[in-house]
C-alpha cells in the first residue's frame, strides 16, 4: 500500500494546532469533526 501523506494547517479548522495525537482527541472532535471524518472515510475507502 502506498503511502499518502497530508499536510493540514490548524488555522483552516479553527485550531491553534493539531499534532500527532491530538488529532484524534475528543476536544478536536468537538471543535472540529471534519477531521475525524477525514479519517474515517479514508479508512472506509481503503481496499
Amino acid at each position: 500500500m502506498p503511502v499518502e501523506k497530508r499536510f493540514l494547517d490548524p488555522e483552516d479548522f479553527g485550531l491553534n494546532h493539531i499534532g500527532h495525537m491530538r488529532y484524534f482527541s475528543s476536544k478536536t472532535n468537538i471543535k472540529a469533526p471534519q477531521l475525524w471524518q477525514m479519517a474515517v472515510t479514508w479508512l472506509h475507502d481503503q481496499p
